[in-house]
Order: C-alpha cells, then sequence, then structure tokens
C-alpha cells in the first residue's frame, strides 16, 4: 500500500545541502531587515498616568529618526495624541496640539495650544501632567536639561 521511500547518500547530502542554505539566506535576510530597522528607527518610552491606579506606567514605541528639533517635536506630537492603550490617561485633554517646539543648546521651548487649559475628568491636575511630559522628554532626550513649556503663549510652572 504505502512505498518505503529509499534516499541514497547523495540524495541525503542535497536535502541537507538544501535545508543549510535556506537557514543561510533566511538569516541573512533576518538580519539585514533588522539592521535597517535599528539604523533608521529609534527605541522610545512614554510614560502615563494608568487608569487603574494613579501609578505611572510605560509604552514603549518605535519612530523614525530624524534628528534635531524635528526628532522632538515628533516625539511630543506623539505624546500628545496619547497612549496607544485605553488603559492609560492622556496627559493634556485631546486635541492639544504642539504650536512651537525648538531648542536653544540644553534648553527646550514647547508652546501647546489652549486646547490643553480645557479640564477633563482625566487631565485635570494640571501640575501632575506638565512634570509627567517633563519626564517622558527628559528620560528620552539626554541632552535637555531645561524645559520651558507655554500654553496659549504663557509660561506653565516655572520650576525645572
Amino acid at each position: 500500500m504505502y512505498r518505503k521511500l529509499k534516499l541514497n547518500r547523495k540524495s541525503k547530502i542535497n536535502i541537507f545541502a538544501l535545508v543549510f542554505a535556506g537557514v543561510f539566506f533566511g538569516s541573512l535576510i533576518v538580519s539585514g531587515a533588522a539592521f535597517y530597522f535599528y539604523k533608521y528607527h529609534c527605541r522610545q518610552i512614554f510614560y502615563f498616568e494608568s487608569y487603574d491606579s494613579s501609578r505611572i506606567c510605560t509604552e514603549t514605541r518605535y519612530s523614525e529618526k530624524k534628528g534635531g528639533d524635528e526628532e522632538i517635536r515628533a516625539f511630543v506630537d506623539d505624546l500628545l495624541l496619547g497612549p496607544m492603550t485605553n488603559r492609560f490617561k492622556f496627559l493634556f485633554s485631546p486635541g492639544t496640539r504642539t504650536e512651537f517646539c525648538f531648542s536653544n543648546g540644553k534648553e527646550l521651548y514647547i508652546g501647546l495650544s489652549n486646547q490643553a487649559l480645557f479640564v477633563n475628568s482625566e487631565t485635570f491636575n494640571m501640575r501632575k501632567n506638565v512634570s509627567l511630559l517633563r519626564k517622558n522628554i527628559v528620560k528620552n532626550f539626554t541632552n535637555i536639561n531645561k524645559i520651558y513649556i507655554y500654553i496659549d503663549g504663557k509660561p506653565v510652572f516655572a520650576e525645572n
């Protein structure tokens, strides 16, 4: 009913060579993709407050490397969009956007729209949210020492 497949020595060597070549080229493709990913992307950690408790939780995201002020602005814009999961709170009211974001040496200046002043059930503690914004920036951009935050053109909490 079933025939037993017999492999001679030459066909065993050919199968081994094909498997070896497949593994080799597969690992070459995976390592090339990893090199591309790590060369053009950077890992960023986002800190948000949890809904379940008042503890600070983290989200890890990978974004495209841009360099300089453009990378910081993209980070702040991404942070203002809020967490990816529904278990964390927004830092500021949804719809808050960045009006300006630039650095001068080791100082960073961020201007947020007046939407950040609107209070809802999850963003009622402005001082805590501003300190969490600062923590996010300082942890991800170690070259920044002082952060000046403005909402609707007015400075917010002068502590640094």
